[in-house]
């Protein structure tokens, strides 16, 4: 359970942890003092309960509350007071949530108890998460020890051996009196934690705010305060390390982001690129429709001539038989007929003429056939091959030879065979040109190629009577098509796969996109707002160039500290505008030369035109404007502060030496006492009277001791109750003539700091016990005249804060059963009624002699 405390006093920190421990929940607390505090707890704490415990003069409780109900956060406002006053009732009519006056301790508890669900089950020590190196450098050499022995209890602490190995270190702690100033360099990596007084305080505020994790007042320091501030700076380091993993985060998101757009980029010039090779292949493949329309054309043109030429050849094969026998005829004849032979012989040599002319037509058609690039056959009406051009051993492999005669539905692929057959029928009883069909066809090495087939009925034709069918081999474009298909395929399913993660992406981006325009035009909407609270701010702000300090601009407030207008102060220089700040040392701190640029807080002075010097705390911060470095310079008028300061330390001062002064009348005037006391005792005779006197001058003189000790120390708030307990034995031992040989007086007591209110009961109880085991443990015997006769003051701190006192000896013992139930002794009954004061208890202990044991609590202290 987190809790931000408004306190200014130890005082009220120990009752506030008096109760929370009482609670048994363990309840982090966090103390603040000023606004900035208060508002920097609420954001990176978000308590579970606020407790005002006073008014400030910077922040009151109204203050407080208002500052809680605009950062909205829903803890609830808790108000704590000696009474219930009218500022109290204003705050509780505004919003805060309860009121606990002085004397109300047990329902504040109860109020925390049920805040936290009743129940402290399953709640968790702070201690138990720490798994941290710790390394000390501490002076004192006691007071190191004292830190070693309690962060040892914490079990999961390690201790460094040595100073130098601070570079190992999770955390260091130091004392402030050993350190001061800015942090050595090798510990600008390394959190850090201060041990203080409380008249360093504010030093120890100043370190924090130059980086130190926290600080820990060695006036408060327990093993429970240490180890809640332990819990807090590990606490602190850690929301760091989440701080930075989460920016890595964002800068590997943004690079992934990047890299997406850089292959959403690759992505749409690879399409581009398929989409111009879609319009080269389209563009190509008009060409070949166009050249195929050419094609069927001069195809159309060939089987023309085709039908001429093979008319002609029909007739001259005609004219070649017939000349033949002819021929044979005049051979028979030519004996009788020689006269005839020269008529003969020019006739021949004319149809030989035409016969070459015919020839060679025939070798131009059949050799622009025979190397045609296409594949020209020739089909019956039942799909058998009646010719077929050489290039058909080119294409598939096969000779003229070897395919005639043969079913060209055999050499397509079977899948496709009985469609081809289908569109062969239908083509057969159709005469004229058919549309481009595409089969795949076997070669005769096994492989199967893509054709493309233009066919032609001219069945009906009696010069043809067959099928032309132009095949052209299309496998290299079939394959190209199929690899732009699989590129496409591959491509599409690149993108189907890219589009599942940039979905979702892309919706996240649709979000930033969207938030980022609703982020737009919210600063658009508040850009006049935004730039109004920058010139009607109360707090005096500077806007200037972070490199040359030139004033870029300034709002109402400075003009009004300052005196200088707005058009006079743009373009000037930091010094002209008054400070007493150079413009090397401005830049130097603004742009903090050689490490991450953050806010730094000066003390500087203004001379204005109309008030004098004034004294300002300016915190600087780098911040860039567009592609402009700038540094703000935001003032605070301490002037008043510092004045009230001073005044306040000097009357402190003068309050010091008059309590000093008091405490040391104080005890003076117990001495005159004890002193007129003792006079007076010299006159009496009678022994009862003396030891009544006696004693009385030992009462004194305890309460004396006590003064004493607070006037010769600087804390007037708490007494050393071991060195008094020393002091008060020995005089107590000498008032009755007793030397330490006959009667030994030990005091055992561990370092125990008492408030005045319950060190002087404590100290009169132990003069009445010790008096009466002086007075009746050890009569005059001739047995007793031999024993060690001993007397044995204890002082503890038990486990929960009580203080334990004991006081007994070794003597003949008490001779009543119930001697505290109705004492019969002034002593006892004395030690009875200051035992109540202190709201303690006491009981006889069943040992051998007389032994008390007292507890109590130190209520000024908790």
């Amino acid at each position: 359970m987190k809790c931000i405390v408004l306190n200014t006093s130890a005082s009220e920190h120990s009752k506030l942890m008096q109760i929370f421990q009482s609670i048994g929940i363990p309840i982090l607390v966090k103390e603040v003092r000023t606004r900035d505090a208060f508002l920097d707890a609420l954001t990176s704490e978000n308590p579970d309960i606020v407790i005002n415990c006073c008014l400030f003069p910077e922040l009151d409780g109204m203050a407080a509350l208002q500052l809680l109900q605009e950062t909205k956060v829903k803890s609830p406002f808790i108000i704590v007071g000696e009474k219930r006053t009218a500022a109290a009732e204003e705050c509780l009519t505004a919003g805060a949530t309860a009121f606990f006056a002085k004397g109300e301790e047990e329902q504040l508890a109860e109020f925390v108890k049920n805040l936290n669900g009743g129940s402290t089950a399953g709640t968790q020590e702070p201690g138990q998460d720490l798994r941290y190196k710790v390394a000390l450098w501490i002076e004192p050499l006691t007071l190191r020890l004292k830190i070693e022995k309690l962060l040892l209890k914490l079990g999961e602490v390690q201790l460094l051996p040595s100073y130098d190995s601070a570079h190992t270190a999770d955390l260091l702690m130091l004392s402030l009196n050993e350190f001061t100033g800015m942090p050595p360099s090798t510990w600008e990596t390394k959190p850090w934690l201060l041990l203080t007084d409380e008249d360093h305080e504010l030093e120890a505020i100043e370190q924090v705010r130059r980086g130190a994790v926290g600080y820990v007042l060695l006036e408060q320091l327990s093993e429970s305060r240490l180890q809640i501030a332990l819990y807090q700076a590990f606490r602190q380091i850690e929301q760091q390390s989440a701080l930075k993993e989460q920016e890595k985060n964002i800068a590997n998101l943004r690079r992934t982001l990047e890299d997406v757009q850089g292959r959403m980029q690759e992505l749409e010039a690879a399409l581009h690129s398929e989409k111009r090779l879609s319009e080269v292949l389209r563009k190509e493949l008009e060409e070949q429709e166009l050249s195929l329309a050419e094609l069927e054309k001069e195809n159309e043109n060939l089987c023309h001539a085709l039908e001429d030429v093979q008319g002609q050849i029909q007739e001259l094969e005609a004219a070649l038989h017939s000349e033949r026998q002819l021929s044979e005829v005049l051979r028979k004849e030519l004996d009788e007929q020689g006269l005839l032979l020269t008529e003969l012989t020019k006739e021949n040599q004319e149809r030989q003429f035409w016969y070459e002319v015919l020839q060679h037509r025939e070798q131009r058609f059949r050799k622009m056939i025979e190397h045609s690039s296409d594949l020209i056959m020739l089909l019956d009406a039942d799909g058998k091959i009646l010719y077929e051009s050489s290039a058909a051993l080119r294409i598939i492999g096969y000779t003229s030879e070897e395919l005639v005669g043969k079913s060209a539905f055999d050499l397509i692929y079977p899948d496709e065979r009985e469609k081809i057959k289908e569109f062969f029928e239908k083509l057969v009883r159709i005469p004229g040109i058919s549309p481009v069909q595409r089969v795949r066809v076997q070669h005769k090495n096994g492989h199967w190629i893509y054709m493309e087939a233009i066919c032609n009925n001219l069945l009906h034709d009696e010069t043809i009577g067959a099928i032309i069918v132009n095949v052209r081999n299309v496998t290299e474009y079939v394959r190209i098509q199929q690899e732009l298909q699989k590129a496409k395929e591959d491509f599409e399913a690149r993108v189907i796969e890219r589009t599942r993660d940039l979905i979702e992406l892309s919706r996240r981006l649709q979000e930033e996109i969207q938030a980022h325009r609703r982020t737009e035009e919210a600063l658009k909407q508040s850009e006049d707002y935004f730039w109004k609270i920058f010139r009607y701010n109360p707090l005096p702000i500077v806007l200037c160039d972070a490199n040359t300090g030139r004033t870029l601009n300034v709002n109402q407030a400075f003009e009004a500290l300052s005196g200088i207008g707005y058009e006079d102060a743009l373009g000037k220089q930091i010094e002209e505008l008054g400070f007493n700040l150079s413009t090397e040392h401005l830049c130097m701190h603004i742009t903090n030369e050689g490490s991450e640029p953050h806010p730094v807080s000066l003390e500087v002075d203004l001379h204005t035109k109309s008030s004098g010097v004034k004294s300002l705390v300016v915190t600087l911060q780098y911040v860039e404007l567009g592609r402009e470095q700038c540094g703000l310079i935001i003032m605070q008028d301490v002037t008043e502060r510092i004045r009230a300061e001073k005044s306040l330390a000097k009357s402190l001062s003068e309050k010091e030496v008059l309590l000093k002064e008091i405490h040391h009348r104080v005890k003076n005037n117990l001495q005159v006492i004890s002193s007129l006391l003792y006079l007076q005792s010299l006159k009496l005779q009678d022994e009862q009277a003396k030891r009544i006197f006696r004693e009385s001058q030992n009462r004194v003189k305890a309460m004396a001791l006590i003064h004493e000790q607070l006037y010769q120390t600087k804390d007037f708030m708490r007494v050393d109750f071991a060195e008094y307990l020393q002091t008060l034995a020995s005089m107590i031992a000498e008032s009755y003539n007793e030397p330490p040989s006959i009667i030994k007086v030990q005091i055992d007591s561990e370092k125990l700091d008492l408030s005045i209110d319950a060190a002087i009961p404590a100290g009169l109880i132990v003069s009445e016990l010790v008096t009466n085991s002086l007075k009746y443990a050890f009569p005059e015997t001739a047995e007793s005249a031999e024993k060690n006769k001993e007397i044995a003051i204890l002082a503890r701190k038990t486990s929960d804060n009580d203080i334990m006192l004991t006081v007994c000896d070794n003597g003949i013992g008490l001779n009543m059963e119930r001697p505290l139930e109705s004492p019969k002794t002034l002593g006892l009954r004395l030690v009875k009624m200051l035992t109540e004061q202190l709201r303690g208890s006491i009981e006889v202990l069943p040992q051998k002699g007389a032994a008390f044991c007292i507890r109590f609590k130190d209520e000024a202290h908790q």
